[in-house]
């Protein structure tokens, strides 16, 4: 038996006896959310503003989120009505334009970006725009090279939070614990910012892979479940490819991929959930290789964006945990949130 399925068959008797030893709120199921990819997009024309599409698109996102809880889900997906969502996880790419930092008009947009941003999510559910408690990684579009207003805007919203268990010495990831599971975000990518010289890769870590490692060690051990979020997708980024020159065009390094996985295949990660491209899949991932029916693959998330200026197909997933394991269901939008309906339905048993 591989050590990540002694892990799973052991770890529902490591959840429960820990759950019950808390207090009574921790012994219930308990809902969040996970969205990606808001992108708010100032206005070119007026860069103290909005896009219009943009602001008309996360203002009504807001609205789905918050009118969420009480929402019937139809049958043929388990039924019931939604709990309300104990916080909400942000996947990245929170605002454009970050990654244009180098040119002066899009430079002075991000500003307002940022505003907007923190405006709507909040930090804790009170007196903001969004009723939930948010935590956040931040994407390429934040900053590629992970530096600049949206990292110092985050590094300064994890110094405030009150409930983390673990936060990085630079401020930018953090942990907590809720319900008996575990929560790490990784940022952009996850990897350690001391490596050879030849390992090329086109975004800036900032040492996430030293962060996560010395966490779960610390906070995710003998079994405990534990979810990892961070904004690049694995499965594109797995394999080398065959031809070297593209090596330069890879977001994320095999190698460093590689690196990740050795760090958490002693863990029991019940899930990571990622953003970025733009669209959804749920698949497995034990390293190198990809696909849904890999039985000692962790379970990877791929959220679609849920707040694109650009318009089209939007969605976010609901996530129900429990002792026994993670539901979870993705409520998409086909106009910007004029109208949502659920699509499908994802089990992840802890035993």
């Amino acid at each position: 038996m591989k050590r990540r399925q002694f892990l799973r068959g052991g770890a529902a008797a490591a959840l429960i006896p820990s759950a019950r030893s808390r207090a009574a709120e921790d012994e219930s199921p308990f809902s969040f959310l996970v969205v990606a990819d808001t992108h708010y997009h100032g206005d070119l024309e007026n860069p103290t503003r909005l896009d219009p599409r943009s602001r008309d698109i996360t203002g009504r996102l807001m609205t789905t989120l918050n009118e969420l809880p009480g929402r019937a889900i139809p049958d043929s997906l388990g039924g019931g009505t939604v709990r309300a969502p104990a916080f909400v996880i942000h996947g990245g790419d929170l605002i454009e334009s970050g990654d244009k930092a180098g040119n002066p008009k899009y430079r002075q947009l991000m500003p307002t970006e940022w505003a907007a941003y923190e405006e709507d999510f909040g930090l804790d559910g009170t007196g903001t725009q969004l009723r939930y408690p948010v935590y956040e990684v931040h994407g390429n579009h934040d900053s590629p090279q992970s530096e600049g207003l949206v990292i110092d805007g985050i590094a300064k919203r994890n110094r405030h939070r009150k409930n983390l268990v673990g936060i990085s010495g630079n401020g930018l990831f953090c942990s907590w614990n809720h319900g008996g599971l575990h929560f790490v975000t990784g940022g952009i990518t996850v990897a350690r910012d001391e490596v050879p010289a030849a390992r090329q890769r086109r975004y800036a870590p900032r040492d996430s892979l030293r962060f996560v490692a010395d966490d779960l060690a610390k906070n995710a051990p003998s079994g405990r479940p534990a979810i990892l979020i961070q904004h690049v997708d694995i499965a594109r980024y797995s394999r080398f490819p065959a031809d070297a020159e593209k090596m330069p065009d890879f977001e994320w390094n095999p190698d460093d991929v590689h690196d990740f996985h050795d760090a958490i295949t002693n863990y029991n990660v019940l899930a990571d959930f990622h953003g970025h491209t733009h669209g959804t899949s749920v698949t497995r991932w034990n390293g190198s290789e990809i696909g849904p029916d890999l039985a000692d693959g962790i379970r990877v998330f791929n959220v679609d964006n849920a707040g694109h200026f650009s318009g089209g197909v939007q969605g976010f997933f609901y996530v129900e945990a429990s002792p026994t394991g993670l539901v979870v269901r993705e409520l998409q939008s086909k106009d910007g949130w004029q109208t949502s309906q659920w699509t499908k339905r994802w089990n992840e048993p802890i035993i």
